[in-house]
């Protein structure tokens, strides 16, 4: 049976996490900045069945996704997802399997780091200052 998604993780103290980093659009880096641990799902593109190849859907990695983050928030985690990566960078880093795609990457850590330093309106002092200097 061929897998739908392959993951990555790593910890602060792990060589892979700058790796995941720097695969970030500035934004997210600055979102993530406190978080302890960081990941990426690739989705595999398409399946090999009998009568051909079939197109691949999200659903599967989908699956994973709300399945980690309910088993993060009963733990009293937080797993962010994060859309803003270059996914040539992640092939690259980390010699992804042919035929599978970067879909997402993550940040868990416990709920305090995404709301460390917030301002009135509850965004991470990080992200409002980067917000304020972009427009």
């Amino acid at each position: 049976k061929e897998q739908a998604w392959i993951g990555l993780m790593a910890n602060r103290k792990d060589e892979k996490f700058g790796q995941i980093l720097n695969c970030l659009d500035e934004f997210n880096k600055i979102s993530v900045e406190l978080a302890p641990c960081l990941g990426a799902i690739s989705e595999k593109r398409q399946y090999n069945k009998k009568g051909g190849e079939k197109k691949s859907n999200f659903y599967n990695t989908e699956v994973f996704i709300e399945t980690a983050i309910q088993k993060a928030a009963s733990l009293e985690y937080r797993l962010q997802l994060m859309f803003g990566f270059s996914s040539k960078m992640i092939k690259e880093n980390f010699d992804i399997t042919e035929g599978y795609e970067p879909k997402i990457v993550f940040a868990i850590g416990k709920n305090k780091f995404k709301n460390n330093l917030t301002n009135k309106d509850g965004l991470p002092q990080q992200i409002d200052k980067y917000i304020k200097q972009n427009n």
